[in-house]
This record gives structure tokens, C-alpha cells and sequence, in this order.
């Protein structure tokens, strides 16, 4: 490719003028100045703390009269994995430096473990893509980047976007019942499905596999230590549940418990709803003396449950 043989011969040409005139040291900083780093990540993520992200995928553009070409080349258009190394440093592995009067941008995904561009170089695509694995998926795009002698950016700066809905179900005692949970499921969702992520407008489109989750065959399960509901006590049954953004229409929760009249399993059917990424919905279900009902819905931001705002991961 043309544009690899130029950043080889930037580099190639460039060596020798300044070996007659430059020291080895002077060579390096000038490289280490045009090398594109990635830093500065910031997420509102669950992932509460930047050491828990530890990697992401990025696709880089640069352009010039009309021109577009691929930062990382790849035969199969997979992204160019950046890493935190020893020491919590942002690194990747197949060094770009960037090139005069060029523009670039960048786009990163997180939580895709194989995800593809098209040959147009306009669209990412991720296939069967499987919410059961509990990966946060999330996405970023850079600012755009005209780069000129005397003005060489330091680093590309990402803050991501949560692309799936976090769905947490919660259950309670009413005032006066006790009950021992022993098992639960949560079904009657699509929780697989493939996407494409325009780089154009970075909207996500989902087409979804399978019948997703039933009562007989469902990845959320509680099947854990029983244990007691009563007085003010909650249980998070499935903890943070990162789903596929989709209209929710008979989404079942099931419960097998002992009020004290011995083992039951009741069921409950969450209200009609559309489940909106970037967005966290919260069940209360309660255990009434004759059943469950639900006795509290709510829709925050996904950040809902931690303080300080965005968290910068440098």
C-alpha cells in the first residue's frame, strides 16, 4: 500500500539528513513526537474504575484530497487492539506515526471480541455479539485530527458511550412476610445478535438471533446460597445485566422460594417497555403473602450508581 511505504519513507529519508545533523537522541524525540498514542480514556461506565478496562479496539482513518486509507492495516479488518502495559500505560502494538497534512480520526470499540470494517471503510461490524458474557459494550470516536508540522497532537483522547441497556432486578419482602430464595431465572428477551456501527453518525443497528432467552434455556440464573428476604433486606438476583437495546414485551421473571408453607415458584411479568442504550432500568419485585408484584420501575442514567461523574483512565 502506497500509504505504508510512505511512512517508511518519511522515516527512511528523514534518518540520514538528520544523522549528519541531529544526535541519536535528537532522531528519537522526533519520533516520539509523531508516534499516535491513545490516552486519556473516560467512560460513565459500570466499569467504576479505570483499572477495570482493560482493553478496546481501534479503527483509524486519514484522508486527504478525497483519499481515505486505514491507520492499521489488517487482512480482515479487525482493529488494532490498545492495552494497558506494566504500570497502567496505554500501548498498542503496530506503531503509526502520524504524517503532515493528512487528517485523521479515530473510532474504538470495548467489550468486542471480533468486529470487522468494511471495505467502504464506513461501517464496523461485530456478528454474534452475546450478552451473556457480560461485556460492556461501548463505543468512542475521536475528534478529528488536520495535522501540520507545528501541530503534531500528543495523543487521541477517548470518551466511550455505553451501547447496550443495564437491567438490574431486585427483590424484597413486603412488611410482615420472610421468604428463603432458592433459585431464579430471567427470560422472554433477546440477549445475542449481530450489529453494525456506522462510522458516519456512530449509530448502532441490531439484528438480533435466535428466540433469545426462554424458561428452559436462559444464561440468567440465580442459583446461588438461599437466602432470606425480609424487613428491609434486597437481593440482586442477576447483578448488572448489559442486554441488547430492544422493545420488551413478556419478560418473565421466575422465582422458586419458601414463605414458610413450603417450595413454590412464582412468576412475574416485567411491563411493556423499550430498553434505550446507555440507559439503566431498575425492578423491585416484591414477595407479597400471595405472590410477587412489582412494586417499583425505574429508568436512571447508567451512572446511577456511582459518584464523581465520568472516570478518566490515563
Amino acid at each position: 500500500m502506497w500509504y505504508k511505504s510512505l511512512i517508511k519513507l518519511c522515516f527512511t529519508l528523514a534518518g540520514p539528513y538528520l544523522l549528519t545533523a541531529c544526535s541519536k537522541s535528537e532522531i528519537l524525540e522526533q519520533e516520539t513526537q509523531r508516534t499516535i498514542r491513545f490516552t486519556e480514556v473516560s467512560t460513565r461506565a459500570s466499569i467504576s474504575t479505570a483499572d477495570e478496562m482493560e482493553e478496546f479496539r481501534v479503527w483509524g482513518l486519514f484522508s486527504k484530497d478525497n483519499n481515505t486509507h486505514p491507520v492499521f492495516e489488517s487482512e480482515d479488518g479487525i482493529g488494532e487492539r490498545v492495552y494497558k502495559k506494566d504500570g497502567g500505560t496505554w500501548t498498542y502494538d503496530n506503531t503509526r506515526y502520524w504524517l503532515e497534512d493528512f487528517t485523521y480520526r479515530f473510532h474504538a470499540l470495548h467489550g468486542v471480541e471480533s468486529a470487522t470494517i468494511n471495505e467502504g471503510m464506513n461501517t464496523i461490524s461485530c456478528s454474534a455479539f452475546d450478552c451473556s458474557k457480560g461485556n460492556d459494550l461501548m463505543s468512542a470516536v475521536s475528534d478529528e485530527y488536520s495535522v501540520a508540522a507545528n501541530n503534531i497532537p500528543k495523543s487521541v483522547p477517548f470518551t466511550f458511550k455505553h451501547r447496550l441497556a443495564k437491567v438490574v432486578v431486585k427483590l424484597k419482602a413486603a412488611t410482615g412476610v420472610s421468604a428463603t430464595v432458592k433459585s431464579a431465572k430471567f427470560y422472554g428477551m433477546s440477549y445475542t445478535g449481530d450489529f453494525s456501527y456506522a462510522l458516519a453518525d456512530q449509530t448502532i443497528t441490531w439484528s438480533k438471533e435466535g428466540s433469545g432467552a426462554s424458561s428452559t434455556d436462559t444464561p440468567f440464573e440465580y442459583s446461588g446460597q438461599e437466602v432470606v428476604v425480609s424487613g428491609t433486606t434486597e437481593l440482586s438476583l442477576f447483578g448488572d445485566m448489559l442486554l441488547l437495546p430492544q422493545q420488551i414485551n413478556g419478560a418473565t421473571l421466575a422465582v422458586t422460594l419458601n414463605r414458610g408453607q413450603g417450595e413454590e415458584t412464582l412468576t412475574v411479568t416485567l411491563p411493556e417497555t423499550t430498553w434505550k442504550e446507555n440507559n439503566a432500568y431498575v425492578y423491585t419485585s416484591t414477595v407479597e403473602q400471595t405472590g410477587i408484584s412489582f412494586t417499583d420501575f425505574t429508568v436512571q442514567e447508567w451512572n446511577y450508581s456511582y459518584s464523581g461523574g465520568s472516570v478518566n483512565i490515563q
